[in-house]
């Protein structure tokens, strides 16, 4: 009886252990994911700022204004 006691506390721990362990990870992913959506806003507002560099050279110079 002591041996079925000692098996399920054993079991108890590894699950304890394997909870840790998901939980550092889900850590370390979610500050990736923060990382990469900040790279991705920074891409779109420079990827903005070059097409209106990219049609104000398309333009002449009196209708710069209006396509900004």
């Amino acid at each position: 009886m002591l041996a079925n006691f000692t098996d399920v506390y054993q079991r108890i721990q590894d699950l304890n252990m394997t909870y840790v362990d998901q939980s550092e990870n889900m850590a370390a992913n979610q500050n990736l994911d923060n990382a990469w959506l900040l790279i991705c806003g920074f891409l779109v507002v420079f990827m903005q700022a070059g097409f209106s560099v990219l049609e104000a050279g398309s333009v002449s110079e009196k209708n710069l204004t209006n396509i900004l």
